[in-house]
């Protein structure tokens, strides 16, 4: 359900000109496979420390797994939001941010009226509503999450369209998301 959301808002986006141009001409990044192989390291070293630190390393579990799928990825050649990069085309992986911020909001305003709240505390039967406890942050919330919790949202979306390529290259699905590179205006 959140994966059609991410591509219909990154089509979305991609139809407005000036932000698809907007970012084109950006700084040119390029990993070397030395330093791929150490972003590697770190991120399953991340995995392994945050059993034991899961307070203080909590955004590992969102890093790591973005870091680990995309590099491997661009290992083995094939295409994420990051490769455009290589060129100093940032659009593809900042519009695929945007979309999950603008969707987080969205889907944490369904969360939150999907309950009475009576003096602060939700009242509701549908099994699925969600409150936060995020460590340190836990305070200023817009509907039941924390304002800096939604900066979450900004590598998730890159997270599921990772996760998507990855599925879509073991089961041989083709995409095309490498035409974003360059659309025509």
């Amino acid at each position: 359900a959140l994966l059609p959301l991410a591509f219909e808002l990154y089509s979305l986006f991609n139809t407005f000109p000036k932000w698809v141009n907007m970012y084109k001409k950006g700084p040119v990044i390029r990993l070397s496979k030395t330093i791929q192989f150490v972003l590697l390291i770190l991120a399953f070293g991340g995995l392994f420390f945050m059993s034991f630190f899961p307070t203080w390393l909590c955004p590992v579990i969102w890093v790591s797994p973005l870091i680990i799928i995309t590099v491997s990825l661009d290992l083995v050649g094939i295409w994420t939001p990051f490769s455009p990069i290589t060129k100093g085309n940032w659009t593809p992986v900042l519009l695929m941010a945007l979309t999950y911020l603008v969707g987080g909001f969205m889907l944490e305003g369904m969360n939150y009226l999907s309950a009475a709240h009576a003096n602060g505390m939700p009242i509701t039967e549908y099994p699925g509503y969600w409150v936060y406890n995020v460590p340190f942050v836990n305070r200023f919330h817009v509907f039941e999450m924390p304002v800096v919790g939604f900066y979450g949202y900004l590598p998730f979306g890159i997270y599921c369209l990772v996760w998507w390529i990855l599925f879509a290259f073991i089961t041989n699905i083709k995409t095309n998301f490498a035409q974003y590179e360059s659309p025509i205006y």
